[in-house]
């Protein structure tokens, strides 16, 4: 919490059956500030493209739905939201696209923003 190094998140792409069910982006990061404390991160990571019911069928997320964004509900107004189409699809998998993620944060690291 107390370090000077900039600190991101990376949200889940669908909710978790059981665990983060009907979750929305605000849910996730309000949720992660509230143990790590208020106005902790600077960035936060999420993805934007359609999911299609087809593909959480395809994919087998059952009882599982994509992330929904809603970002006027961060209680942390100075958090950076970037968002981009982050999914990377497998044999019965939405995954996130590391390569991708990885990618962006790099280039936000050259900014030094």
């Amino acid at each position: 919490m107390n370090a000077k190094a900039p600190k991101a998140y990376i949200c889940n792409i669908m909710t978790q059956n059981g665990e983060t069910d009907n979750y929305t982006l605000s849910d996730h990061v309000n949720e992660v500030e509230k143990y790590l404390g208020n106005n902790v991160l600077d960035y936060v990571f999420a993805n934007d493209s359609d999911i299609t019911a087809e593909m959480i069928e395809e994919f087998k997320q059952i009882n599982s739905k994509p992330v929904i964004i809603d970002k006027e509900k961060i209680k942390n107004v100075n958090t950076k939201i970037i968002t981009s189409d982050y999914i990377l699809t497998m044999p019965g998998k939405i995954l996130h696209n590391n390569k991708k993620i990885s990618k962006d944060i790099i280039n936000l690291v050259k900014k030094g923003k």
